[in-house]
């Protein structure tokens, strides 16, 4: 849990000095626990540090009597229970694989492509495993996963590096989408500086990034859809991605181009045989981007029908039902109160109003 019980947190600004404010903090980082925990139960949470430093503040003891209660709740659904879950399995494909699962480097550090993705995913309603390209050439794609998503920049062990020099891997995943599978790539997808092509899996993706050695000039025009694609029906405002690839280009006509910035697309969509690929040229973990991330998952997994399925209106707001228990948790990501709708599996759907961070259990 943070804040560490330190005067100062990891970044150096104040916690438990003058100047600081650990309850917020504390708030903050628990709504991005805590959409995890809705998907995978943990035994106990705790700080690290000394405890004398939170006797000046007596709202952050509050405040974490009411955090050890919610935490308790929480994990008493999942005994005997598992949350509901959609039928699409999404693998995240980096050199580490399983061997560094739900893991990037100690704290969650921004402006990593990958950190950022997988940050988003954990708390979607999905099935996730992680894979690395030793697993993908020694015993292929496993049958139950949907989608593959690869994330990172070139020459980093989560985009994979020297990994996609080996023709084994790409002829793989063409031959997994081809089939009817699904592949976003984020940031610099398959990059690997050793031919013309930039992105190994240009070819499959529709797009390719200009690293001065192809079409710097003339590159094709594309046009963007005048109704929202299902990928970008939750979007209200400006993409932001944060830091993300740019000079990207379409490779021909085949390519869709749902958003862009100037002449650079940053989500674009391309059927591939029997399946679909989705590129997005970076990730920034905030409300809007996980509704898109989670959308994208589901169009590349060609499953679109079972997306609304214990799904909430708000993107400041998520939901996870416990069948056994008969019930259904609704949290607040948000810093404001919020109202949202929550759609069940019968299509009807449940108004819920929550605090600022707040969670609500309702009987379904």
């Amino acid at each position: 849990m943070h804040p560490y019980l330190f005067p100062t947190g990891v970044n150096g600004a104040p916690s438990f000095l003058p100047g600081g404010n650990p309850t917020l903090e504390c708030k903050t980082y628990w709504i991005d626990i805590r959409r995890a925990l809705l998907r995978e139960p943990v035994d106990r949470i705790g700080f690290g540090g000394y405890l004398h430093l939170v006797k000046n503040h007596p709202d952050f003891i509050e405040y974490i009597t009411a955090l050890g209660q919610e935490f308790r709740l929480l994990r008493s659904l999942h005994e005997d229970d598992k949350p509901y879950t959609a039928p699409v399995k999404v693998a995240l494909l980096t050199a580490w694989g399983r061997q560094r699962a739900w893991g990037c480097r100690g704290h969650f550090n921004r402006g990593n492509f990958y950190n950022e993705v997988m940050e988003s995913v954990s708390g979607l309603p999905i099935h996730v495993d992680f894979i690395n390209f030793e697993d993908i050439k020694a015993q292929g794609i496993p049958g139950d996963v949907s989608v593959i998503i690869n994330a990172g920049a070139v020459d980093d062990a989560w985009s994979g590096g020297e990994c996609w020099a080996d023709p084994k891997v790409i002829e793989a995943l063409f031959e997994f989408v081809h089939k009817g599978g699904g592949f976003i790539g984020v940031g610099e997808p398959s990059a690997l500086r050793h031919s013309t092509q930039y992105f190994q899996l240009a070819q499959m993706l529709g797009v390719d990034r200009e690293m001065g050695l192809t079409r710097a000039f003339d590159r094709l025009d594309f046009a963007l859809p005048k109704a929202p694609h299902f990928i970008l029906k939750d979007i209200a405002s400006e993409l932001d991605f944060g830091t993300d690839a740019s000079n990207i280009y379409i490779l021909n006509a085949e390519t869709s181009v749902l958003a862009a910035r100037g002449k650079s697309p940053m989500v674009t969509t391309k059927a591939f045989g029997r399946g679909r690929s989705v590129y997005l040229s970076g990730h920034k973990y905030n409300h809007e981007n996980v509704r898109l991330l989670h959308r994208a998952i589901f169009f590349a997994a060609q499953a679109e029908a079972q997306f609304a399925a214990y799904g909430c209106a708000n993107v400041k707001t998520e939901c996870a039902y416990y069948p056994r228990h008969k019930k259904l948790v609704v949290v607040n990501n948000g810093t404001t109160a919020e109202q949202t709708r929550v759609t069940l599996a019968d299509g009807k759907g449940v108004d819920v109003r929550l605090e600022p961070y707040g969670v609500t259990m309702v009987d379904a």
